[in-house]
């Protein structure tokens, strides 16, 4: 007698696709740049610059975005915080490149590598790249839709810029420097308490035939040593924190008082 033959199971709607390779492809790479991107992005990138698509289409909605939320201020205002975006979206584009550029099968993590390098050539390399990714952004057509911030991000990008003879100033005063530390830790004074204190008396002080340029290289070196006292309380919970960071955090919560002297905020970005 003849075996009975079972019957032939017809696909429904929810069994045909179910392996469906395209459709598993589709499921698979919507979970990568959705749920699975923090875990994916450092294998990623180094093929596909994911880390860096994304940061460009933040940059394209986040001016507006900053016009939005920025009810209340004047325009000017408002064209300092989206050069500001601007400013840190061309950094985060820097860190993506720099990920990718140095990283090794031995070391996975390209920062890391990088941060090895001597202060002045990480100095070199980062201006190239920075200055590369702010022609970019700046040629994009939804930020060229803000004229006025483009305008701004010129004087951002210099006040913000770390300057090449702030070493020299450094080394002049490494004893003082060390008298300065130790004080602060001593009496626990807050680093930015003694940061915003220092550009008071900057500011406060006015001699006959005033150095602006000098007074502009103090303000700086006082920058650095937050950056100094921050990244050695901070490093230890987070060892990724880097000195650079924490410098431009400095000078960006001291730019409402320097852009009150109009002679000081020029001679700091006039520094090079």
């Amino acid at each position: 007698m003849p075996r009975p033959t079972a019957k032939k199971k017809v696909p429904t709607s929810k069994t045909k696709h179910q392996y469906d390779p395209i459709t598993r492809e589709r499921r698979r790479r919507k979970f990568l740049t959705k749920e699975g991107y923090i875990k994916s992005i450092e294998d990623k990138q180094a093929k596909h610059h994911l880390n860096s698509l994304m940061l460009l289409r933040r940059a394209q909605r986040g001016l507006s975005i900053v016009k939005i939320t920025s009810k209340g201020m004047s325009q000017t205002e408002i064209a300092f915080k989206q050069a500001l975006f601007i400013n840190n979206k061309a950094r985060d584009l820097v860190d993506a490149e720099i990920d990718v550029t140095y990283k090794t099968d031995q070391e996975p993590s390209g920062i890391k590598l990088f941060e090895e390098k001597p202060d002045r050539e990480k100095d070199r390399i980062k201006k190239q790249m920075f200055d590369k990714w702010v022609d970019h952004l700046i040629g994009l057509k939804a930020i060229k839709k803000h004229p006025r911030a483009i305008v701004a991000l010129d004087e951002i990008i210099n006040y913000l810029r770390l300057p090449v003879g702030i070493y020299n100033a450094r080394d002049k005063h490494k004893k003082l420097f060390r008298k300065i530390r130790a004080k602060i830790v001593k009496r626990k004074i807050d680093p930015m308490q003694n940061f915003l204190e220092r550009i008071d008396e900057i500011m406060v002080k006015q001699k006959v035939g005033e150095n602006y340029s000098a007074k502009a290289m103090d303000v700086c070196v006082a920058a650095s040593l937050y950056a100094d006292m921050t990244c050695k309380e901070k490093q230890r919970a987070n060892p990724k924190i880097r000195w650079s960071d924490v410098y431009q955090k400095a000078m960006e919560t001291a730019y409402p008082k320097i852009r009150t002297n109009e002679k000081l905020l020029n001679a700091i970005t006039a520094l090079r």
